[in-house]
């Protein structure tokens, strides 16, 4: 969507980061409002699997449950070096990362007020 905007095809678009990030960092954007502005609050990424791999895999749906819970916390506790990791990884420039920061609530807990805000997002996510 950044390269939208930039080239005029938009005069403002929705988008998870890195690209609003990208778009502030650069001066092409700026920001209108929060997305998650409704009952849902922040929410950027979602980590699921397949119920079979559930069924069929629980220690390896552990193992992985157990290293993003890890690598939450880590980049929950250590700015620097998740905006050092995210650039080199992401290949966007420090500057887009850092603006993306604060939009990337790092929360591997979802406590009730997330459960019942399922009704609050489009049902395909929850399918």
């Amino acid at each position: 969507m950044h390269i939208s905007l930039a080239r005029g095809d938009i005069d403002a678009y929705v988008g998870a980061e890195l690209g609003p990030g990208v778009s502030i960092s650069t001066g092409i954007g700026q920001l209108v409002e929060y997305a998650y502005s409704t009952p849902m609050g922040s929410l950027n990424m979602v980590f699921a699997t397949h119920r079979e791999v559930i069924t069929e895999r629980p220690d390896l749906v552990r193992v992985m449950l157990g290293i993003h819970r890890r690598a939450t916390d880590y980049a929950a506790t250590n700015k620097d070096a998740m905006v050092a990791m995210a650039s080199s990884r992401l290949g966007q420039k420090k500057e887009a990362i850092e603006a993306s920061v604060p939009n990337a609530e790092l929360t591997w807990r979802l406590e009730r007020r997330r459960s019942r805000s399922r009704k609050y997002t489009p049902s395909t996510c929850w399918r």
